[in-house]
């Protein structure tokens, strides 16, 4: 993946959990260090030319205040009893990074505490648990060292409820602490929260033992949220900072089974080319389904956020990716299902038909055997394209295209006849058959490129057009 994306950053949490085995105490209460493991994390990801953005959770079982509630494995969501020693936790973090990798690395890396997100899950972080160690780390990472430091990692709904209540708090602590951070990070997930009417249970947040919560009716749930976010940091006073989108998804879940279809292509596609000017970077969606927060089932796919599949497969996400990945830096067009820009004299094409779920759907999560009989689906889309101003040459036109029946490897497993194991033969046929449709030819153009193409419900097209 990163040989293709070339990503810049990659995103790490739970480097203290209990499992990376950063430190025990002796007897006398001193904090003793091993950075063994930290360092062979961090050794891979710099392998393959990314800059750690490191997330400082989750809270070491010793530390905890609640420690007897955990995610599947080590992971404790929770503020600590004990700040004067997270504290000492974190220095000494900090300058082994420094004495290890120096601090001009570190100056390209970004640093962040836990999400605030956790705040809404049956209060296991207080607000002020969060801005304690909010203001440790501006004072270890920022003040100490100038390294990067980022804030708040909240959710686009979460952040108002209760009128912006936490967000206003974090607002106060920075400006009366001469804290802000150099970025406000948040996530989105196209949920909504405050139907509950009560605190968010930690067993449907993490562990994921009931329904979902309700999903947005809002096809442009993420763009409309964070113009609402933008507008009340303006309101209150907030000095300009770039905002970062540090994870998101269609949904909080991981057993969707809207993820594996090819309306995540499109939802990938839509979502990016809607906010990307108002983030200053912006996460992908999970790379792999091998998550370890829930156990995932045994059947190749089961809903799972990533990229790809638990064994490596691409699914139509990782292809939109891909898409995006050939588009140039000028924009010459963007509008609904569009979006053409240039590189020298190459044009990229990029055309999508997005379709969003219905209400049943989204809020009662009732869905049938077919994923996608839960969308609002309409007839096919026409594009009639004409382009001028393209110097007179001889072209050669790739087209490619992601949909249900080509650039999905969840719609060919189907059409293999759902195999819940695959033999070798099979995984290979299926990375192989689920590859984006693809056609070429060279045509002559004399200014203007002409072009008409028809979509189907969840298809992307990718059209290159190269001088020979």
């Amino acid at each position: 993946a990163q040989q293709q994306f070339h990503f810049t950053y990659i995103r790490l949490s739970g480097i203290l959990d209990s499992n990376v085995l950063i430190f025990h105490q002796d007897q006398r209460g001193k904090l003793i260090c091993n950075f063994v493991y930290l360092d062979m994390i961090l050794d891979f990801c710099l392998s393959l030319n990314l800059s750690p953005f490191v997330e400082f959770s989750f809270m070491p079982k010793a530390f905890a205040k609640h420690p007897d509630v955990s995610l599947l494995h080590s992971s404790y969501i929770s503020g600590a009893k004990n700040y004067t020693l997270w504290a000492q936790l974190i220095r000494l973090v900090i300058n082994h990074l420094i004495e290890r990798y120096g601090i001009n690395t570190l100056l390209s890396w970004k640093f962040s505490p836990m999400r605030s997100t956790y705040i809404g899950v049956d209060s296991l972080i207080e607000p002020e648990d969060y801005l304690t160690m909010y203001g440790i780390l501006y004072d270890v990472v920022k003040r100490e060292q100038g390294l990067y430091l980022c804030g708040l990692g909240t959710d686009l709904d979460l952040v108002f409820q209760s009128n912006c209540a936490f967000l206003k708090q974090f607002i106060s602590y920075c400006s009366e602490n001469h804290c802000f951070p150099d970025c406000i990070t948040i996530q989105s997930y196209n949920c909504i929260y405050n139907v509950l009417n009560s605190s968010i249970s930690i067993n449907r947040f993490l562990n994921q033992t009931a329904e979902p919560f309700p999903l947005s009716d809002d096809p442009c749930y993420m763009k409309n949220r964070l113009a609402k976010f933008i507008r009340i940091l303006s309101q209150l006073n907030v000095p300009e900072l770039p905002i970062v989108l540090e994870d998101w998804g269609f949904t909080q879940w991981q057993r969707d089974p809207r993820n594996d279809t090819a309306y995540k292509a499109t939802f990938l596609i839509k979502n990016v080319l809607d906010n990307h000017q108002q983030f200053d970077f912006m996460a992908t969606l999970k790379l792999s389904d091998l998550m370890e927060e829930t156990s995932t089932k045994l059947q190749l796919f089961h809903g799972g956020p990533g990229l790809m599949t638990v064994n490596g497969i691409p699914k139509s996400p990782y292809y939109a990716m891909l898409f995006l990945s050939k588009m140039g830096n000028h924009i010459l067009l963007q509008d609904d299902g569009i979006f053409i820009t240039r590189s020298g004299n190459n044009l990229q094409i990029l055309l999508y038909y997005y379709c969003h779920s219905n209400h049943t759907a989204n809020h009662n999560y009732q869905l049938s055997d077919d994923p996608y009989a839960s969308f609002v689906t309409g007839p096919s889309r026409q594009f009639n394209l004409e382009i001028s101003g393209i110097p007179p040459h001889k072209y050669r036109e790739e087209f490619r295209s992601i949909s249900p029946a080509s650039g999905s490897s969840y719609d060919t497993w189907i059409r293999m006849g759902s195999p819940n194991t695959l033999t070798e033969w099979q995984t290979e046929y299926l990375q192989q058959r689920s590859l984006p449709d693809y056609k070429v030819c060279v045509e002559t153009i004399h200014d203007t490129f002409h072009f008409t193409t028809t979509l189907i419900p969840h298809e992307v097209q990718l059209i290159l057009l190269e001088p020979i």
